[in-house]
C-alpha cells in the first residue's frame, strides 16, 4: 500500500532535476522542523510526529560526517540511523488509523469515495514513515531516478487492476449478527426485559462490553422486520449486535447457495427513458422472502398495476419450501435523479429451520441460531414464571444494488 505515494513524489524530483543528495537531505529536515514550529504556532494540534520524525534525521545528519569521513557525502549507515524511527512510528500510527476508517468507510455509503479516503490515509502516513526515501533516490542519479519513476509506476497500475477485478464481499467478509425484539402493545416492563436478555446473551458471552440496546424506528424503511409486513408497522422495536466467531463464515454467501438478489434480461431504452429488468431472487433454505426498493414502475407482472408515482415497493413471496428461486418482471422509469436506473434492493427471509417452537424437532438442523433460540426461551420462561409466550424468527437480511 505504500507504493500508492512513491511514484507521485519521486515524479516531483524527476521535474526538478538532479539535485545533491545532501542538500535534499538537509531541506527535508527543514521542512519537517519548520511544519512542527509552524504547526505549533498555530495551535492547531501536537505537532509531535513531525517533531519526532525530524528528531532521527538531525541526528542522523549530525552523525553523518563520522560514517562518511565527508561533510558532502550521505552514507548508508545515516539512512538507517534517520530511517529507523519514522518508519517504526509511522507503522505504529498507521496500524490504528487502518484499523477504524478501513471498516468506517465500509459503513458509510455507496456515494462516499472511500478507496479515495483510504489511499489519502495510506499515502500521508507512507509520506511520514518513509521521508529519506526522496534523498536516497538522488543517490543513483537522474536516469535510475526516471527508470524508478516508471517502474513504480507500473507496479502501481498493476495492483490497481488486480484489485479492480476483486470481488469486494467475500465469503470471510465481515457479519453482523443481531438479536432484535419487539412488542406489539404497550407491554409494561418489556424495555426491562429486553435489557436484561442484552446483559444475560450479549454482554456476559463476550459481546462489545459497550453494546447497548437500541430503540429502532419502525418506518418503511426498517427493511429487517418486512417478513412481518404490513404487521410490522404496530411492533416497537429493539436491536442489540451480538458477538460474531472471527471464524464464522456466513453459509448465506456461499456462491450458487446463498442469499442473492440479480438482475437478468437486463435492457435500458435511453430513448424510451425505460429500463426493463427481471430481478430475480434466489434463497435456498429460506422462506416467506421479501424485496422492497424506491421506484417509479411502469409496469410488473403482478396482478396490480403499479402506483403511477416514484413509490416504496414490497414484493412478498410465499411458496412451499424447496421452491428457492423467484422473479419479478420490472419496466421502470429512468429518472433525473437516477439516470442509470439503478435498484437499492432490501431483501428479507426467514429460516424455514430456524424458527422456534415450531421447529423444535428439528433444532440440530438449525445451527447457532436455534441454539440461541432454545436457550433464550428457556431463560425467559423462567424468568417470566410462564407469563410470556415468544416466537422466534432467524432471518436473513441485506441490500444490494442491481
Amino acid at each position: 500500500m505504500l507504493k500508492v505515494h512513491e511514484p507521485g513524489a519521486l515524479l516531483s524530483q524527476v521535474l526538478v532535476g538532479p539535485m545533491s543528495e545532501h542538500t535534499v537531505l538537509t531541506a527535508l529536515l527543514l521542512l519537517q522542523t519548520g511544519t512542527a514550529f509552524v504547526v505549533q504556532l498555530l495551535d492547531i494540534g501536537s505537532a509531535a510526529i513531525f517533531f519526532l520524525s525530524a528528531l532521527p534525521i538531525f541526528v542522523a545528519v549530525v552523525a553523518n560526517p563520522l560514517f562518511s569521513g565527508s561533510t558532502s557525502e550521505i552514507a548508508l549507515s545515516t539512512y538507517a540511523l534517520g530511517q529507523a524511527f519514522p518508519l517504526f512510528g509511522g507503522v505504529l500510527l498507521l496500524v490504528p488509523v487502518v484499523e477504524v476508517f478501513v471498516p468506517l468507510t465500509g459503513r458509510i455509503g455507496a456515494d462516499a469515495p472511500a478507496d479515495n479516503l483510504i489511499a489519502t490515509i495510506v499515502s500521508s502516513i507512507g509520506a511520514l514513515s518513509l521521508p529519506l526515501v526522496i534523498p536516497f533516490a538522488h543517490r543513483f542519479g537522474a536516469r535510475t531516478l526516471r527508470r524508478g519513476v516508471a517502474m513504480l509506476g507500473f507496479t502501481t497500475a498493476v495492483l490497481v487492476a488486480v484489485f479492480a477485478m476483486k470481488v469486494p464481499f467475500d465469503a470471510m467478509h465481515q457479519k453482523q449478527q443481531s438479536l432484535h425484539i419487539a412488542t406489539a402493545d404497550g407491554a409494561p416492563g418489556f424495555e426491562l426485559l429486553a435489557n436484561q436478555i442484552v446483559d444475560e446473551f450479549v454482554l456476559s458471552r463476550g459481546g462489545d462490553a459497550s453494546a447497548a440496546l437500541t430503540s429502532m424506528v419502525m418506518d418503511d424503511y426498517n427493511s429487517e422486520w418486512d417478513s412481518l409486513y404490513p404487521f410490522s408497522a404496530f411492533l416497537k422495536p429493539y436491536k442489540v449486535s451480538l458477538a460474531v466467531d472471527p471464524a464464522y463464515v456466513s453459509p448465506w454467501t456461499v456462491p450458487g447457495k446463498g442469499f442473492s438478489i440479480s438482475a437478468v434480461n437486463d435492457v435500458k431504452d435511453v430513448a424510451s427513458g425505460t429500463r426493463s429488468l427481471t430481478l430475480q431472487i434466489s434463497h435456498p433454505e429460506l422462506i416467506w422472502t421479501v424485496v422492497a426498493f424506491d421506484a417509479h414502475v411502469l409496469k410488473w407482472n403482478l396482478d396490480d398495476s403499479p402506483p403511477n408515482e416514484h413509490a416504496r415497493h414490497r414484493v412478498k413471496e410465499a411458496s412451499f419450501y424447496g421452491k428457492d428461486t423467484w422473479t419479478i418482471d420490472l419496466v421502470l422509469k429512468l429518472e433525473a435523479g437516477n439516470p442509470d436506473g439503478t435498484l437499492i434492493v432490501n431483501f428479507v427471509g426467514m429460516q424455514e429451520k430456524g424458527m422456534w417452537p415450531g421447529k423444535q424437532s428439528v433444532k440440530n438442523e438449525g445451527g447457532f441460531t436455534m441454539q440461541l433460540f432454545e436457550e433464550l426461551d428457556s431463560w425467559i420462561e423462567k424468568t417470566s414464571s410462564g407469563t410470556i409466550d415468544t416466537l422466534l424468527l432467524g432471518c436473513v437480511a441485506g441490500v444490494v444494488s442491481v
